[in-house]
């Protein structure tokens, strides 16, 4: 039986993160180990895990290092400690107690089978709502989208099957991929980290691949403040940018940036003025992330940006 090692990625989170750690308590799955990674919480909420969550390895970071960082951090430690596998898991979701057993049994089915990720829905354990079903890439438009987004389950995206990516808030990573890949790209801080993992293994020869029998819930924003938010609208377009670049030909790059200037930039900001949540500051977002690319700073992002 591979072993597992989950990684949950704490950020001032107390009632989230004990939520997802409850139902992970309900996994079948017999061998696996759980590591909370604490981003630089300021909340107490570390505290009140050790209390409830005895069972838990506990890693401190003083600062928030962000998603793709403060996940290395974890996954160095498992590579250390022995695990076959390692699942990434956002600490807003909830499982299905049967979940891991699905994965880990499609990713043992061929050795090629690299990255494997379960059918997600949106909200909490009673919705039915699609969040995501595999994640694909519109090369043209310089755009990654989850299957079946806001669709009702009925069963319509039940077969297994290899995608472009899949989601970094439930991504089951065999050992060896990491070792032929390497961790994620710390570049990207939150957003795209994993869609560029996924590519980088795909070109390494795995396949990453779809399994609907796996389940969980998704409360998705939970900690960014949402898709028309300032955090949001600022990593997405830098990175969206960085991770274009990285993979499209010197041809398709200069096809893409025009459709970019009209959609990415004036488009959203006409949008984000009349629509956006805090919009000066998403407005303000959206073109500083656009600055930051062009200047190759990729980092956390502007102080203020972080003040919600």
């Amino acid at each position: 039986m591979p072993n597992v090692f989950i990684i949950i990625l704490n950020w001032n989170g107390y009632q989230d993160t004990a939520e997802c750690l409850r139902s992970v308590r309900r996994l079948t799955y017999p061998s696996c180990k759980v590591i909370v990674v604490d981003n630089g919480s300021s909340d107490g909420s570390v505290a009140k895990l050790k209390e409830e969550f005895k069972e838990v390895f506990y890693i401190e970071n003083k600062e928030n290092l962000g998603f793709a960082t403060g996940n290395n951090v974890g996954i160095s430690y498992a590579l250390e400690n022995g695990a076959d596998y390692i699942l990434l898991l956002n600490n807003d979701t909830v499982v299905e107690r049967y979940f891991l057993d699905a994965l880990a049994r499609v990713a043992e089915s061929d050795e090629r089978i690299g990255i494997v990720g379960p059918k997600i829905y949106a909200g909490m354990p009673e919705s039915s709502v699609l969040w995501g079903a595999g994640g694909e890439i519109d090369w043209g438009h310089g755009r990654t989208y989850h299957t079946g987004y806001h669709e009702t389950d009925h069963g319509q995206w039940d077969k297994i099957r290899d995608v472009d990516y899949v989601s970094g808030c439930a991504m089951l990573i065999k050992r060896k991929v990491l070792e032929d890949v390497g961790l994620l790209d710390e570049r990207y801080f939150l957003y795209y980290e994993e869609t560029d993992f996924c590519m980088r293994a795909n070109r390494t020869g795995f396949r990453v691949v779809y399994v609907p029998d796996a389940k969980i819930w998704h409360k998705a924003f939970a900690t960014t403040g949402g898709e028309n938010g300032p955090v949001y609208t600022y990593y997405m377009t830098r990175n969206r940018l960085l991770f274009m670049r990285r993979y499209l030909d010197d041809a398709s790059w200069r096809r893409f940036i025009p459709y970019f200037y009209y959609e990415g930039l004036l488009r959203r900001s006409a949008f984000l003025l009349f629509k956006g949540q805090d919009r000066g500051k998403s407005l303000n977002a959206l073109w500083a992330g656009w600055r930051d690319f062009r200047r190759e700073r990729f980092y956390k992002g502007p102080d203020w940006l972080h003040q919600l």
